[in-house]
């Protein structure tokens, strides 16, 4: 069977009675009618045409996953038309769909880990216990900056070392298996995106906005002291200590490519600065004070000068700083062999070595590189990337040194990945997915990119692109080289810009345009925030900059 009749039209047979397909569409058709909703309404809320919908509620067109997953949320389904979408997909379309599904990959490819992978996270157990150290270190003295390169494995790190530690209350502190862990990113709006996480752990509202939390930063503590209240009384009569806040704030560095609002970024800034140190003597209310909270930043290497322009984040490069170092070779041996054995899986004789030495191609062929060696910089995504795709070409339960040679490597598997999944877009979809993936990329003067989150709906605003570029979206997620969040979408890793050559030969032919387009993003949120002052307006060379653009393919679409 053709690839491509797996994700697209009828040939997969989704119309025929009695296929898990139709038990797609009679279900979503059931479950709409039952939530009385119309399949325009439907529509509206998950972004997708209401002409896709109805060919999928009549078996003329196949479920992919962003649909099922949208459609699942608005009628709260309660995972039922996930659990169905493998089957409805059907046998030809595996490959894409066989990370774990039907059996779990024990590797997480160019996605993180994240807390419900820690049976997974391997390698990473000396940095852990001492990333544990530096936070009890740190309790009522500010936060701590947990800085590293991109690829090292950072997010991780907090995601899957660290939090479940703080979790089960491995701080040698009384009562921290209690206190609420609030892991969170930025975004755009970090002040908002903070105040929402906490009232998400917590499970009830704040009672305060972020312009309150703005005008006085220590509010938050007070907010979520209301909240938790004093520790259970003890056998004694005693109470036990209160809850401490946990805030471990990944990609940081969000703070300067999203946020355009410079007094929130520095607003937000000084919120977590001030809620991390205990209050001073001299200035408490009132009453007891409820205690700092424990704050880890997690940000990449190259924000460092950034960072340093806030004076509160100053004094936490002095003396809170957590450098992640690289893994070396016998931790990446403990990476890549442990998951398998956790998963029952074997690896053939001379597998690892092979990966090993592909990781460092200068050591000695005879030996291999010696346990204590770092590996390269930006190595790690690029391994695990490797280790996903082999797995996906496993014979039985064994991974095997041909499966890894079709994956091309440590160097080329995510190349290869990305162009398999180009090449089998239809041709009009090829600028379709070019557009959205350098809008996935934030790039700066000196020549630098990073990935960007973007508003789904924003992504797929063109009118005449319609449910093609949803489903080009769709194959890149489901090959895990971009990732939907409920509403956003990002790319997976920051691996893809820098191995995939056609995404690399993008950046660079619209870098001119990308930079100009940022601006005016920024320019335009400004404009909204001074109530449309005309005043704010562009004028002059930069007005006539902005309509060249306007007038040219920004992003070099039209030349593939």
């Amino acid at each position: 069977m053709d690839e491509r009749s797996d994700t697209r039209g009828s040939a997969f047979g989704a119309g025929r009675p009695g296929s898990d397909a139709a038990g797609f569409a009679v279900r979503l058709r059931q479950l709409r009618h039952e939530r009385g909703l119309s399949l325009a309404a439907l529509s509206r809320q998950v972004h997708y045409s209401k002409g896709y919908l109805s060919k999928i509620e009549n078996g003329a067109k196949p479920p992919t996953e962003d649909v099922a997953r949208r459609c699942d949320d608005v009628l709260s389904a309660g995972g039922e038309l996930l659990r169905l979408l493998p089957r409805a997909i059907g046998e030809g379309a595996a490959e894409r769909v066989v990370t774990g599904e039907a059996e779990r990959s024990p590797y997480r490819g160019l996605s993180a880990f994240t807390a419900q992978d820690t049976e997974w996270f391997f390698g990473r157990e000396q940095a852990t216990a001492a990333l544990l150290d530096r936070v009890f270190e740190r309790v009522d003295r500010g936060p701590l900056m947990l800085v590293a390169p991109s690829g090292s494995g950072k997010s991780s790190l907090l995601n899957a070392g660290l939090m479940p530690r703080m979790r089960g209350g491995a701080l040698p502190m009384a009562g921290s298996a209690r206190w609420p862990v609030v892991v969170l990113t930025p975004t755009a709006h970090p002040l908002q995106e903070l105040l929402y996480s906490v009232a998400k752990v917590l499970g009830t509202d704040l009672g305060v906005t972020a312009d309150d939390v703005a005008r006085d930063p220590r509010l938050l503590l007070r907010a979520v002291d209301a909240v938790t209240g004093d520790g259970p009384e003890t056998a004694r009569g005693e109470r036990s200590p209160r809850h401490r806040l946990v805030l471990l704030v990944d990609q940081f560095e969000e703070v300067f490519t999203l946020c355009a609002d410079e007094s929130e970024r520095r607003a937000f800034i000084r919120v977590l600065s001030e809620s991390a140190a205990a209050e001073p003597a001299g200035r408490r209310a009132t009453g007891p004070e409820p205690p700092a909270a424990v704050v880890v930043l997690g940000v990449r290497a190259d924000f460092c000068g950034r960072c340093l322009e806030h004076p509160e984040l100053t004094a936490a490069f002095a003396d809170g700083l957590f450098v992640l170092g690289p893994m070396t070779v016998g931790e990446l041996r403990t990476a890549i062999t442990r998951p398998a054995e956790r998963a029952g899986l074997t690896m053939e004789n001379g597998l690892v070595q092979l990966i090993l030495r592909d990781l460092q191609p200068f050591s000695d062929p005879r030996t291999g590189p010696a346990d204590s060696t770092p590996a390269p910089r930006g190595a790690l995504p690029l391994l695990s990337h490797a280790l996903l795709a082999t797995w996906q070409h496993r014979e039985g339960r064994v991974l095997t040194l041909a499966g890894y040679e079709r994956t091309a490597g440590i160097r080329g598997a995510v190349a290869r990945t990305a162009e398999d999944v180009f090449a089998r877009l239809h041709p009009g979809e090829h600028k379709m997915i070019r557009r959205m993936l350098v809008r996935l990329v934030h790039v700066d003067e000196d020549g630098g990119q990073t990935r960007r989150r973007v508003d789904r709906a924003a992504l797929l605003e063109q009118p005449d692109e319609g449910e093609d570029a949803a489903r080009a979206l769709d194959a890149f997620v489901r090959a895990r080289l971009i990732t939907l969040d409920s509403d956003t979408v990002e790319i997976t890793h920051e691996a893809l810009l820098h191995a995939w050559p056609r995404l690399r030969g993008w950046i660079e032919a619209g870098r001119a345009g990308m930079l100009v387009q940022q601006q005016l993003a920024d320019a335009a949120a400004e404009w909204e925030r001074e109530a449309r002052d005309p005043s704010v307006l562009y004028r002059g060379g930069r007005l006539a900059t902005v309509r060249l653009w306007a007038a040219e393919d920004v992003d070099g679409a039209a030349a593939l």
